[in-house]
C-alpha cells in the first residue's frame, strides 16, 4: 500500500473525535495515467495526541510521491 495523501481533523468543542484520513494507491504497479485511489478514515478519542502519527504518515506520503 502506497500512502499518497494524509489529512487530519482535530476534535471540536462538542462531541467530535479527532480523525486522520489517508489516501492510498490500490494499484501499486502503476501503468501510465491509470491510478486507482482509495481512502481510509481512522477516528481517535478526543484527548488522544495524534500529531506524531499524522507527522509520520505525512512523511510517508511525501516520499511515496
Amino acid at each position: 500500500m502506497n500512502i499518497v495523501n494524509v489529512e487530519m481533523e482535530t476534535a471540536g468543542a462538542g462531541i467530535d473525535d479527532s480523525e486522520i484520513t489517508i489516501t492510498y494507491l490500490e494499484n501499486v504497479f502503476l501503468k501510465a495515467h491509470n491510478e486507482h485511489l482509495s481512502f481510509h478514515k481512522f477516528e481517535f478519542p478526543k484527548k488522544t495526541d495524534i500529531l506524531p502519527l499524522y507527522t509520520y504518515l505525512l512523511e510517508l506520503a511525501y516520499h511515496n510521491r
